[in-house]
C-alpha cells in the first residue's frame, strides 16, 4: 500500500491543508514542520485517518469535534486506489470521497491486508521515545538475542519490562521454599483449618438446646425491635406535626390577607422605574420643546439682518485665482533685472573661450557678444557621435595595445626561463621502477588490520583470562586443588541434589511448623494462667460445680442429723439447728453466685481447661521434636556422602547447586584460556609471514632474536612499505608532471612568440586611423590622445554654455509674458466685479496689483458676511431637529404611560403608584405562602401534603403531651426488654462459644472450604501466567530461529553504515548460560558485549535491527508505508547523514514518511536527495503549505467552512 495524499480537512491546526505523497515509486518523503506548525498533529492525522479518531481528541482546538474531517487516497500494489474522508464520531466515520456517502469499515481491509492499529504501530510506526527506549532495552538485557530480535521485529514496547512483570507476578503467587506468596499462605491456613476442625467436638443434647434457646430469644428480639421502629416513627411524626402547627397558622393568616387584596396585577419589578422615568421624560420633553420654539424665534431674526455683495461672490473664484498670480507675477518682477544680467554674463564668458581656443573663428572683438554668431563659431566645432566615439575607441585602444604588446614579451621570457628549468629537471629524476610485488604484500598485510594491535589486545585477553581464570580458581568456596583436579573431582548428579534438597527441605520445613506449634502451644498455656490469675485478682477464687455439690453434701448431712433426731423424737444438739441454717445459707449462696457470676464460672472452667490442652499439647510436641533430630541426621550424612574432594563439608543443596554452577564457570574460563592461547599463536604466525614479505621485498635483513626479546612488531615494516611506495609514486607522478609541463610550456612560448608579432602589426594600423580621427580638430597626426580629449572637453563646454544662455533669454521671454497676463487678468476682474477699481491699459505694475489687493480686501469681507449667514442657517436647522426630536420624545413618554396604565388596569396615571403598592403586597405574601409550604415539605416526610395538614390541623393541642408521654413510656419498656434479651442472646452465644462443640468444627470446615476456592482461584492465576510466560518465551526462541539469519546479516550491514565505519558487523555467540546473546565488532575485529555501547550506539542498534526486521517482512508481504518520528534528533549530522541514506534505500521498496521539525534533517534530506537520485527523496514543508492554503481562503471567501461538506477530486483533496 502507499499513501499518495493526506488532506487535512478540518484536523488541530489546519484547514483544507493537503500533503501530497504521490510522487515517486515508493519514496522517502521528509515533512518539516517548525515549531507550533502542527507536525504532530499532521502525524496524528496520517494514523487517525487509518484506525479512527479517537473519543477524546486533543485536536479539536481549532475545529469542533463534529467538524473534524481529515482525507485520504491510497493505492494497492495491484494498482487499486480508494479515496475516503475520515469524520470524528462513534459510527458510521469512514466516508466516501463526496464526504457523504457512508462506507464500510471492511472497505480498507485489501490495503491494509487485515492489519490493526496496534500491530501498524508497533511495526510499521517509530518515534524517538521508542527508539531511545529500543536501545536502553539492549543495554538492560544483557544482549539476549531471542528478546531483541522478537521485540526489534514486532515493534514491541518493553518486552524485558513484561517478562518481569510475570516473573514478579509468578513468584508473588508461589515459590517452592517460600512462605508469604499466597499459594504458599493458603496451603498453610488449610492445614490449620484441616486440623482445628479436627480437633473440635461437642455434644449433641447440649448444643441443640442452647440453640434452640439462642432462635427464641432472637425472634422476640426481632418482634420488640418491629415494635420499637413503629413506636418511635409514631413519636417522630407527632413531633412533626407539632411543629407543622404555627407554620399552617401563619400560612393560613397570609392567604387571608392575600384574598383581601383582591384582584391586584402582578407588575414587575422594573414597574415603578419604568413609570417614574415615563414621567420624567415627559417632562424633559415638554422642557426642550419649549427652549428649542424660543431659540427658532431668535435665530430666524438675526438672518433677515445678513447679506453680501451678489457680485463679488460670483467672482470668488476668480478673484482667489489673482491672488494666487499676484504673488508669481510680484516674483517675475523681481528676478527680470538678475536674469537679464545673467544673460550678458555667459555670453561674454562664451566669446571668450572661441577666442581663447579658436581665435579665427570669431571677429566681434570690442562689442557686445551675440549669441547668433557665437552659436555658429560653436556648430563648425561639433563633432558627430560617431566621430567623439571613434576617438574614444581609438584612446582606449592604445593603452590596451602598450599594455598587451609589453604583457606578451614578458611572456616569452617567464616562459623561456620555465621550459629549460623543467627539461634541467627531468633529466635529473632517476629510472622507472616495478612496485606491483610491494603493493601486493603491503595490500595482504593491511587486510590484516592493525595486527600488532590485536596481537597485544588477545595477549592482554588472554593474559587477563589466566587471571581471571586463577582468581575464580581461588575464590571457589570448599575447594584447595588445581584446576585438573577440580575437572575430575567426583560431584552428585542434579536429580541427586534435588532429592538431596527435597528431604532437607521437608525437615526443615517440619521443624519450622514444629516451632510455630510450641510457641502457640505456649501461647496457649501462658494465655489460659493469664485468664485463671485475672480471674482470681478480680472477684478472689470463682465458684464452681464442686463447690456447689461440696456445700450441698454439707447441708445434706446436717440436715440427715436434723432428721433423724425428728424422727426418733430427740432434741436437737447444741447448735445443730443453726449449723444447718449456715449450712443452708452457704449453698444457697453458692448457688445464687454460680447463677449471678455465671460468666465468670463459664470463663473460669474454660481457662483451666485450655491450660490442661496445652500442657498436653507441648509434651507431644517435644517427643515430635527428638523424631526430627534424628531424621535431620540422617539426611546430612547421606548428603555429605554424595560429595568427594570438597576441602570442607557441602553447604545445603541449593547453595550447592549454585557451587556447581561457579565450578562450571570455573573449568569454563580454563577453557576461553587454552582457546585464546590458540588463537594468539595463529595471528603471531600469520604476523611473521607478512613481515618477512615485506623486509624481503624492502630488502631489510630480520634483527635476530632474543629469548627474552618480543617478536618484531608489523607495523614499522608496513610504514616502511608504504613510505615506499608513497615515494616511488611520487617519483613516476613528478616524471609524467614534467613531461606534460614541459609539452605544455613549448605550446604556449610557440604561441606568446606569434602574439608578439600580431600587436607590432596592429599598432601601426592604430596610427593610421588615429590621424584621420583629430583632424576636425585642427591637430596633427602626432598629436596624443590628453590633446585631443582637452579640445572635445572645450568644445563640450561652449556647447553647454551656450544652451544656458538660450535657455536664460527663454525665461526672461516668459517673465515678460507672465506680468502682461496678470495685468490683463486684474483689469478684467474689476470690470465684472467691481468697475470703480478698473487702472486702465496704461496702469503701471504697481497700480495693477494695488487693484487686485483692493479687490482680494473687498472679497474677504463679502465671505464673512456669507459664513456668518450660512451658520445661523445651520443653527435654526438644528433648532428644529431638536424641536422635533423633543415633540417625538413627548409623544413617546405619553405613550409608555399609557401602556402602564393598560398593563395596571386603570385609566389614570395619577392611580399607578396605588396599585404599584397593593401588587407588591400581594407578591410579598406569595413568597411567604411558598416559604411556609417549603417548610410543610420538609415536615411532611413523604406524606400527601393535603393529608398531612389535614392531620395537623385534626390534632388535639391539649391531650398532644399526654399522647408524646405514652410513646415515650412504652418505647423505654420495649428498650428495657430489648436489653434483657440481648444479654441473654450474649449468655446463649457465650455458652455455644466456649463449649467444644460442633460450631467451630463447622466454621473451621467452612474456612477450609473457602480457603480451597480461593486457592483453587490463585492456582488457576498461577497456571495461566506461568503457562504465559512459556508462550512468551517459546515464542522469543521460534522467532529468533526463524529470523536469526537473515536478520542478523542485514543488521551487521546497517549497523556498520549508521556507525559510519566504528563497528564492522554483529555476531552471535554464547553466554555462560549457553544463551544466544549479540556482540558488537568493531572495526580492528574487537567483540563488544551490547552492554558496553554507549547509548547513542544502543540506538543505533535497535534501528538497524528494526529496519532489518522490515526488510524481512517485506520479502514476504505487501509493502505497508514506514512512519517515523524525528527519529534522528539525537544523532550528529554525519549518522544522520547515513540513517538518511538507508531510509533511502529503504524507500525503494516501500514508502517512508519521515516527520521531523528540525531543519538541519531538511538539509541532510536535500544532500540525501542527491545522493540518491531523482524521484526518490521529497521535502514537504507543512508551514509553506498553510500559508496556500490561508491564502486560496482569502482570496475564496465565499468558499464553504471546513467541517461541512469535503470532496477529493483527483489531484488533491479540496473542499467544494
Amino acid at each position: 500500500m502507499k499513501i499518495l495524499e493526506l488532506s487535512l480537512l478540518a484536523f488541530g491546526p489546519f484547514t483544507d491543508v493537503t500533503l501530497d505523497l504521490s510522487a515517486g515509486s515508493e519514496g522517502l518523503h521528509v515533512v518539516y514542520g517548525p515549531n507550533e506548525a502542527g507536525k504532530s498533529s499532521s502525524l496524528r492525522a496520517l494514523q487517525q485517518a487509518l484506525f479512527g479518531i479517537p473519543v477524546r481528541s486533543s485536536d479539536n482546538f481549532i475545529h469542533a469535534h463534529t467538524s473534524m474531517r481529515v482525507g485520504m487516497a491510497v493505492r494497492s500494489r495491484s494498482g487499486e486506489e480508494l479515496r475516503f474522508v475520515r469524520r470524528k464520531g462513534l459510527r458510521a466515520t469512514l466516508l466516501a470521497a463526496d464526504g457523504e456517502t457512508a462506507l464500510k469499515d471492511e472497505s480498507l481491509s485489501p490495503f491494509l491486508k487485515g492489519l490493526g492499529e496496534a500491530e501498524f504501530q508497533g511495526r510499521f510506526a517509530l518515534g524517538h521515545d521508542e527508539l531511545v527506549q529500543g536501545g536502553k532495552a539492549i543495554l538492560e538485557g544483557g544482549g539476549d538475542l531471542g528478546a531483541m530480535l522478537f521485540q526489534a521485529g514486532g515493534g514491541l514496547k518493553d518486552l524485558m519490562g513484561v517478562q518481569r512483570e510475570l516473573d514478579g507476578e509468578l513468584e508473588g503467587l508461589f515459590k517452592p521454599s517460600g512462605q508469604k506468596p499466597r499459594i504458599n499462605a493458603g496451603l498453610a491456613a488449610i492445614k490449620e483449618a484441616e486440623e482445628a476442625r479436627k480437633s473440635h467436638s461437642l455434644r449433641s443434647a447440649e448444643w441443640v438446646e442452647n440453640e434452640a434457646k439462642l432462635r427464641e430469644a432472637t425472634a422476640r428480639l426481632a418482634e420488640i425491635e418491629a415494635r420499637l421502629a413503629d413506636d418511635r416513627a409514631a413519636r417522630r411524626r407527632l413531633d412533626r406535626l407539632k411543629e407543622a402547627l404555627p407554620i399552617l397558622a401563619r400560612r393560613h393568616a397570609a392567604s387571608g390577607e392575600l384574598d383581601a387584596l383582591g384582584d391586584v396585577p402582578a407588575l414587575g419589578e422594573s414597574f415603578a422605574k419604568e413609570r417614574d422615568d415615563a414621567r420624567r421624560g415627559l417632562e424633559s420633553a415638554g422642557l426642550a420643546i419649549r427652549r428649542a420654539r424660543s431659540e427658532i424665534d431668535g435665530l430666524e431674526r438675526r438672518a433677515e439682518g445678513l447679506s453680501a455683495p451678489a457680485g463679488l461672490l460670483a467672482e470668488a473664484d476668480a478673484i482667489d485665482r489673482l491672488r494666487e498670480a499676484m504673488g508669481a507675477a510680484r516674483k517675475a518682477r523681481a528676478e527680470l533685472p538678475d536674469e537679464e544680467a545673467r544673460l550678458r554674463l555667459s555670453l561674454r564668458d562664451a566669446r571668450d573661450r572661441v577666442a581663447e581656443s579658436w581665435p579665427d573663428l570669431i571677429d566681434d572683438r570690442g562689442r557686445e557678444p551675440d549669441l547668433e554668431s557665437l552659436r555658429a563659431a560653436a556648430d563648425r566645432l561639433k563633432l558627430t557621435r560617431s566621430q567623439k566615439a571613434t576617438i574614444q575607441r581609438l584612446a582606449t585602444e592604445r593603452a590596451k595595445l602598450d599594455a598587451a604588446r609589453q604583457q606578451a614579451a614578458a611572456a616569452v621570457a617567464d616562459l623561456e626561463a620555465r621550459h629549460e628549468a623543467e627539461r634541467a629537471e627531468l633529466d635529473r629524476l632517476p629510472p622507472p621502477a616495478d612496485a606491483s610485488p610491494l603493493e601486493l604484500a603491503l595490500k595482504q598485510a593491511r587486510d590484516q588490520g592493525d595486527l600488532d594491535a590485536a596481537i597485544d589486545a588477545a595477549r592482554e585477553r588472554l593474559a587477563q583470562a589466566e587471571r581471571q581464570a586463577a582468581r575464580s580458581l581461588a575464590g571457589l568456596p570448599l575447594w584447595a586443588g588445581p584446576m585438573d583436579a577440580l575437572a575430575a573431582a567426583r560431584v552428585p548428579g542434579v536429580e541427586t541434589i534435588e532429592r538431596a534438597d527435597g528431604e532437607l527441605g521437608r525437615v526443615e520445613a517440619d521443624r519450622e511448623q514444629l516451632r510455630r506449634d510450641l510457641r502457640k502451644a505456649a501461647e496457649e498455656k501462658a494465655e489460659a494462667e493469664a485468664a485463671v490469675e485475672r480471674l482470681r485478682r478480680v472477684a478472689g477464687d470463682v465458684p464452681g460445680e464442686d463447690d456447689l455439690r461440696r456445700d450441698r453434701d454439707a447441708r445434706d448431712a446436717l440436715w440427715s442429723r436434723v432428721r433423724e433426731g425428728w424422727e426418733a423424737r430427740r432434741p436437737p444438739g447444741p447448735g445443730e439447728a443453726d449449723a444447718f441454717e449456715e449450712a443452708s445459707s452457704r449453698a444457697d449462696a453458692t448457688a445464687d453466685r454460680l447463677r449471678r457470676e455465671l460468666d465468670r464460672v463459664v470463663q473460669h472452667a474454660n481457662a483451666q481447661a485450655g491450660l490442661h490442652k496445652a500442657a498436653r499439647r507441648i509434651e507431644l510436641l517435644s517427643a515430635q521434636e527428638a523424631d526430627l533430630g534424628r531424621r535431620e541426621a540422617e539426611a546430612r550424612a547421606r548428603w555429605e556422602g554424595a560429595w568427594g574432594g570438597l576441602a570442607a563439608p557441602p553447604l545445603s543443596p541449593r547453595e550447592m547447586l549454585g557451587w556447581l554452577d561457579t565450578r562450571e564457570k570455573v573449568l569454563g574460563r580454563a577453557a576461553e584460556v587454552e582457546a585464546l592461547r590458540r588463537e594468539l599463536e595463529a595471528m603471531e604466525a600469520r604476523r611473521d609471514r607478512l613481515r618477512d614479505r615485506l623486509r624481503e621485498l624492502l630488502s631489510i635483513d630480520a634483527a635476530p632474536a632474543t629469548v627474552t626479546s618480543r617478536p618484531p612488531l608489523l607495523s614499522p615494516d608496513r610504514d616502511r612499505a608504504e613510505a615506499e611506495l608513497k615515494r616511488l609514486a611520487g617519483v613516476e607522478s613528478r616524471r609524467a608532471r614534467l613531461a606534460e609541463s614541459s609539452a605544455g610550456l613549448a605550446r604556449q612560448l610557440e604561441a606568446e612568440r606569434s602574439r608578439v608579432v600580431a600587436l607590432d602589426g596592429q599598432l601601426a594600423a592604430w596610427r593610421g586611423q588615429w590621424a584621420r580621427a583629430v583632424e576636425p580638430l585642427g591637430l596633427a597626426a602626432d598629436a596624443t590622445e590628453e590633446d585631443a580629449q582637452d579640445l572635445m572637453a572645450r568644445a563640450a563646454e561652449l556647447a553647454a554654455g551656450l544652451a544656458a544662455a538660450a535657455e536664460a533669454r527663454e525665461r526672461i521671454e516668459g517673465r515678460r509674458r507672465e506680468l502682461g497676463r496678470f495685468a490683463a487678468d486684474v483689469r478684467a476682474t474689476c470690470r465684472r466685479a467691481a468697475a470703480d477699481l478698473d487702472p486702465g491699459e496704461a496702469a503701471d505694475p504697481a497700480s495693477i496689483e494695488a487693484a487686485a489687493q483692493e479687490l482680494l480686501r473687498r472679497l474677504r469681507e463679502a465671505e464673512e458676511v456669507e459664513t456668518e449667514r450660512k451658520a445661523v442657517r445651520k443653527q435654526l436647522d438644528g433648532e428644529r431637529a431638536r424641536l422635533r426630536d423633543a415633540e417625538h420624545a413627548a409623544a413617546e413618554a405619553s405613550r409608555r404611560l399609557e401602556a402602564l396604565c393598560r398593563e395596571a388596569g386603570c385609566d389614570d396615571a395619577a392611580q399607578l403608584p396605588d396599585i404599584e403598592r397593593r401588587s407588591a403586597r400581594a407578591a410579598r405574601l406569595r413568597e411567604d405562602l411558598r416559604e411556609r409550604d417549603e417548610q410543610l415539605e420538609g415536615l411532611r416526610g413523604g406524606e400527601p401534603p393535603d393529608a398531612f395538614r389535614a392531620a395537623a390541623l385534626a390534632l388535639d393541642v391539649d391531650r398532644l403531651p399526654e399522647q408524646i408521654r405514652e410513646l415515650d413510656d412504652r418505647i423505654a419498656a420495649l428498650e428495657v426488654e430489648r436489653d434483657s434479651l440481648n444479654q441473654a442472646l450474649g449468655r446463649h452465644r457465650e455458652i455455644l462459644s466456649k463449649m467444644d462443640g460442633s460450631s467451630r468444627a463447622a466454621e473451621a470446615a467452612e474456612a477450609a472450604e473457602e480457603l480451597k476456592a480461593r486457592l483453587a482461584l490463585d492456582v488457576e492465576e498461577y497456571a495461566r501466567l506461568r503457562l504465559a510466560a512459556e508462550v512468551l518465551r517459546q515464542s522469543i526462541e521460534r522467532y529468533r530461529e526463524r529470523s536469526q539469519g537473515p536478520v542478523i546479516d542485514r543488521a551487521s550491514e546497517l549497523f556498520r553504515r549508521l556507525t559510519l565505519g566504528s563497528f564492522d558487523r554483529v555476531k552471535v555467540d554464547y553466554d555462560e548460560h549457553d544463551r544466544a546473546v549479540l556482540r558488537a565488532v568493531r572495526a580492528g575485529g574487537a567483540a563488544v558485549d551490547v552492554e558496553g555501547l554507549s547509548l547513542g550506539t544502543a540506538d543505533q542498534l535497535y534501528l538497524a535491527l528494526r529496519l532489518a526486521s522490515l526488510d524481512a517482512y517485506l520479502e514476504r508481504h505487501e509493502p505497508i508505508p514506514f512512519v517515523v518520528d524525528d527519529i534522528l534528533i539525537q544523532f550528529d549530522d554525519d549518522r544522520a547523514a547515513a540513517a538518511l541514506g538507508i531510509l533511502a534505500d529503504l524507500s525503494r521498496r516501500t514508502q517512508v514518511i519521515l516527520f521531523t521539525h528540525h531543519g538541519r534533517i531538511c538539509d541532510l534530506a536535500g544532500a540525501a536527495a542527491s545522493a540518491a537520485g531523482e524521484g526518490v527523496v521529497f521535502l514537504h514543508r507543512l508551514h509553506e503549505l498553510k500559508a496556500q492554503a490561508a491564502s486560496k481562503a482569502e482570496a475564496e471567501p465565499d468558499a464553504e467552512p471546513p467541517g461541512e461538506l469535503f470532496k477529493l477530486n483527483r489531484g488533491r483533496g479540496r473542499k467544494r
